[in-house]
């Protein structure tokens, strides 16, 4: 979340009934601050199954680092941020995938993501690509003797990044749900439940804000 009271009231995409975890799929996400986008606060939803059938849904709010910054100095006017807001628009949503853009202010928008798919055929599935890494489920044929691996992870954050985000006066806050029947071979889920009746699991990171350690799964298909 971002300190200063600048969005709407978000409203997690989820019920609590995702409030579930322990399954299969590696995640470890959140963003690199070289890149250009901060996800500032967001709601994520990620389900893999054995066979490496998945779906990921992200939702949430991204900062334009580079637009924030020069609003933020007075480099950048009004007409200039408009037509800057104009390419941001193309950027997001020439992703199939993206829907629902919607800018808010100082280089922060909203946006909804959502793909589903054969992992196996896939191989990554990047949101948001593959040069501005947030989330990403990756599958790798064979790895340490092990085969069928699938690793969720996304850059992490140094801390000289952390703190400049801080000193921006950004933050990061949110949830990332993931849903599986595959075997878990590791993972630093702040939450893992079960599901009555069910044999996959749900992997819940809670990310109260940026210091919070990078989400992580390795998961074994079949």
């Amino acid at each position: 979340m971002i300190h200063n009271t600048r969005f709407p009231r978000f409203t997690p995409l989820f019920p609590p009934v995702a409030k579930a975890l322990r399954l299969a799929v590696t995640l470890g996400a959140l963003v690199v601050v070289s890149s250009c986008y901060l996800p500032a606060r967001f709601d994520s939803e990620l389900q893999l199954d054995r066979a490496g059938y998945y779906s990921m849904i992200f939702d949430g709010y991204l900062v334009d680092m580079n637009t924030y910054s020069a609003l933020r100095k007075g480099t950048m006017d009004k007409a200039q941020e408009a037509e800057r807001v104009k390419i941001l628009r193309t950027d997001i949503m020439r992703d199939p995938n993206a829907s629902g853009f919607r800018y808010y202010r100082d280089g922060t928008f909203k946006v909804h993501w959502e793909r589903k798919g054969d992992l196996l055929k896939a191989k990554t599935v990047t949101f948001l690509r593959q040069n501005e890494l947030i989330l990403q489920l990756k599958y790798l044929e064979k790895v340490d003797g092990k085969s069928d691996i699938v690793v969720m992870e996304g850059k992490s954050l140094s801390k000289a990044e952390r703190r400049h985000v801080l000193e921006m006066g950004l933050n990061m806050q949110g949830e990332i749900r993931l849903k599986t029947d595959a075997r878990i071979l590791d993972q630093n889920a702040t939450e893992i439940k079960t599901i009555p009746g069910e044999r996959a699991k749900w992997l819940i990171w809670k990310i109260p804000d940026i210091n919070a350690a990078t989400p992580k799964a390795v998961l074994q298909l079949r």
